[in-house]
């Protein structure tokens, strides 16, 4: 008897043993059920915020030097009409007083201001085209992606941005760059971040075009998704239609990885574009203005996005022809200057 106790013992033991480990894999409730049904009511458990976004976006033609600016336009908005940027809004309703005085006193601030301090923007978005020369073969076709205008961009931006914030994700695609900086009171919200590219140029793959898109989580209820594009080039309708399906490729291309871990992401490889919250999309689309001369369009937007970087280039102009009477005026412009930025 004595030596079969321990015999016994043992197999007892180990019966029950297995019968917690079933347990353990087949728990009698359904933790994924459990989630899918907590985030389904996070409404009555979480409060609205606001939070302000600022996207800049510049076609730079690979001319080397164009960060150095950055700062004023970017960052302090320097140079930028209102009318043109779209920033000419209202604050958000939540911050708006319904008392007589606060109300004057916000009228008053709309009227010197249309943009918020540095200070006050909880992300800053840069999209940027060519940052390389992609009309070279040797960019296009490069097997790996060149990093020293990257280097030279972050460096730039991150000197130009208000002490504290920090880059959560950077994305390359050859002539394509995005850049997301986050204020220190949301750096910790942020979850889930996720980046893709899509080539659409050659042969409908290679990165002279496409895009490259990035999705972030902000506590851990709102999605994002950043959009930074170069479509086709070309004012006939060939070029209009390809410039469609380059935008239809990025759409069915673009795959992140799951938010969640419990397989609810809209596809097998990934969320797709479109099951975001917001999308911000932006870049250099080459979207044409029908009817519209193209200098009267160049003419309006010099005057209203000047900059220390055109100026730098116009006195080197300058000097470089003493005798000719064009270098001195404002309307001659630098050969192959890079395309005019925008604020969003």
């Amino acid at each position: 008897m004595s030596t079969k106790s321990p015999s016994s013992s043992g197999s007892g033991h180990k019966g029950h043993e297995s019968e917690y480990t079933e347990e353990i894999k087949n728990p009698g409730l359904d933790v994924l059920s459990l989630s899918r049904a907590v985030r389904a009511r996070k409404a009555e458990y979480t409060r609205r915020r606001s939070i302000r976004v600022k996207v800049g976006t510049w076609n730079v033609a690979g001319i080397s030097g164009t960060e150095k600016d950055v700062g004023k336009w970017f960052v302090k908005g320097d140079g930028v009409c209102p009318k043109f940027s779209g920033t000419n809004y209202a604050r958000e309703p939540e911050f708006q007083s319904h008392s007589k005085h606060d109300q004057q006193k916000s009228d008053g601030d709309k009227k010197d201001t249309f943009h918020y301090s540095p200070e006050e923007i909880d992300l800053y978005v840069l999209g940027l085209q060519e940052v390389v020369d992609i009309s070279s073969p040797t960019e296009a076709l490069r097997p790996y992606v060149d990093l020293a205008p990257s280097k030279r961009w972050k460096e730039a931006v991150q000197k130009a941005l208000p002490e504290g914030y920090q880059l959560v994700s950077e994305a390359q695609l050859v002539g394509l760059l995005l850049l997301i900086y986050a204020s220190p009171a949301i750096g910790q919200s942020i979850s889930s971040i996720s980046s893709t590219s899509v080539g659409t140029g050659l042969m409908g793959y290679m990165g002279n075009k496409g895009a490259v898109a990035t999705r972030l989580v902000l506590g851990e209820t709102t999605r994002l998704v950043f959009i930074n594009c170069h479509l086709a080039a070309g004012s006939d309708k060939g070029s209009l239609e390809r410039r469609n399906w380059d935008s239809s490729q990025i759409v069915q291309r673009a795959r992140f990885d799951p938010v969640w871990s419990d397989g609810e992401s809209s596809g097998d490889s990934g969320e797709a574009i479109g099951d975001e919250d917001f999308t911000f999309w932006f870049g250099d689309l080459n979207y044409r203005l029908d009817d519209i001369p193209g200098d009267d369009v160049r003419l309006v937007l010099s005057r209203h996005t000047g900059n220390e970087y055109d100026k730098e280039r116009q006195e080197k102009l300058s000097s470089s022809h003493p005798g000719n009477p064009k270098a001195d005026s404002d309307d001659e412009s630098p050969s192959s200057p890079p395309k005019k930025r925008r604020q969003i």
